[in-house]
């Protein structure tokens, strides 16, 4: 029975289906569950790539840029009845924050998008093979369907 789930997602149309899934296995288990999305720290390139094509420094507020992405988040996860408390924005590699994340918040499991890939998508690994080997809980992968 798992009592505290980590649902990592995209916030994308490609969400909905792990948020839906999630859903199923929080109300089966009567677990708590906290959703959470990482992106790469916008202040590690926006300055140096953006700036010198423009000419001239960018102020950015990280904090602005966070509280942003936690509203898209709450709102994008709230028909799936997760509330905005439930919800976590993490700046950084994806495997790393999401393995984090789930050992902070003591998670038994984690869920996940997998889009499946075949080839040499496959050999140069993916974020579902990543968290799934470096994770010390089960991780369940939705396989993500095109829509």
């Amino acid at each position: 029975m798992y009592k505290k789930i980590l649902v990592a997602i995209d916030i994308s149309a490609e969400g909905d289906q792990v948020l839906g899934a999630a859903q199923e296995l929080v109300q089966m288990h009567r677990a708590d569950a906290t959703v959470i999305h990482v992106t790469d720290n916008p202040r590690t390139f926006y300055p140096s790539v953006y700036g010198e094509i423009a000419g001239y420094d960018f102020t950015f507020d990280e904090q602005t840029f966070r509280n942003s992405l936690l509203e898209r988040l709450a709102k994008l996860s709230e028909p799936y009845g997760f509330d905005k408390d439930s919800v976590a924005v993490e700046f950084g590699g994806i495997t790393e924050q999401v393995v984090a994340k789930a050992a902070d918040i003591n998670a038994d499991l984690i869920v996940l998008g997998s889009h499946g890939r075949h080839g040499i998508q496959l050999l140069l690994g993916s974020t579902a093979n990543g968290v799934l080997h470096h994770a010390r809980c089960d991780v369940l992968a939705v396989r993500i369907k095109d829509t």
